[in-house]
C-alpha cells in the first residue's frame, strides 16, 4: 500500500514538473525565443519521447504506470523524475524572456572580450550550438575553445568563407561519418583539428599559451 502511494505522489510530481516546464516553453515562444532554454529543451524531447509528429515539441504531461512502453522512453519513472527536476531547477537553464535575454547579452560581452562580435543573437546561438563548437569544447575547454573561436572569427559572415561554422560544420560532418561510431573528439589528430577547423599549429600553441581559467560557457 505504501508502495502504492510513493508511486501515484512520484508520478502526481512528474506530471507537475512536466506541465511547468511546457507553460516555459509557450512563454519564450510568445516572446519569438526559439534559442537557447528552448532549443534544449526540445532536444530533450526528441532524445527520450521520440520526434514530434506535429512539430510542437512538448513534455508529455500526463504520465500513467503503463506509459512509459507506449513513449518508448526506455528510463524509469524515478529517473525522469530526477531529470525533470534537474531541468526545472537548475539555475542555468534561464526560461523568462527577461532572464533569457540578460543571459544573451552577458555572452555578447563575453565573446566580444575574444574578438568574436555576432551580428546578431540567432547567430551567436547557432555558433553555441554548432558541432564545431561542441568538439572544439570536448577537444580543449571552454576556455582555450573561446580563444581560438576568437583568432579564428568562428562566426558566420566572415570574409573567409572556410572558417564559417556553416563550412567547419561540413567537414566536420564528413568526418564523423567516416569513423562512425568510432568517433572519438579527444582522440583526434593535431593534422585533422587543423585541416576541419582551418587551424594553424601556431594559432593553437599560441591559444594555449594565453589561456586562462575562464568560467564554462
Amino acid at each position: 500500500m505504501a508502495q502504492d502511494w510513493v508511486g501515484s505522489a512520484m508520478l502526481a510530481e512528474r506530471n507537475r514538473l512536466a506541465k511547468l516546464l511546457n507553460q516555459r516553453m509557450v512563454r519564450l515562444e510568445k516572446a519569438g525565443i526559439n534559442y537557447g532554454a528552448i532549443a534544449q529543451y526540445k532536444d530533450w524531447i526528441k532524445e527520450y519521447y521520440g520526434p514530434s509528429k506535429t512539430g510542437l515539441y512538448r513534455f508529455p504531461e500526463k504520465r500513467t504506470v503503463n506509459s512509459a512502453a507506449r513513449w518508448n522512453i526506455g528510463i524509469s519513472l524515478r529517473k525522469e523524475l530526477d531529470m525533470l527536476t534537474y531541468y526545472a531547477s537548475n539555475d542555468w537553464i534561464t526560461s523568462t524572456p527577461a532572464g533569457t535575454r540578460k543571459l544573451e547579452q552577458q555572452r555578447k560581452e563575453r565573446f566580444a572580450q575574444f574578438g568574436l562580435k555576432f551580428k546578431d543573437t540567432k547567430i551567436m546561438n547557432e555558433f553555441l550550438e554548432s558541432e564545431s563548437w561542441k568538439v572544439l569544447k570536448k577537444i580543449y575547454g571552454s576556455s582555450m575553445a573561446l580563444r581560438l573561436a576568437g583568432k579564428r572569427r568562428f562566426q558566420k559572415g566572415t570574409e573567409n568563407r572556410r572558417s564559417t561554422v556553416a563550412a567547419m560544420d561540413a567537414r566536420l560532418d564528413k568526418f564523423m561519418k567516416k569513423l562512425g561510431d568510432g568517433f572519438d573528439a579527444r582522440k583526434m589528430t593535431s593534422e585533422e583539428i587543423q585541416r576541419i577547423f582551418g587551424l594553424s599549429a601556431d594559432t593553437i600553441t599560441q591559444a594555449i599559451e594565453e589561456s586562462e581559467d575562464l568560467l564554462p560557457l
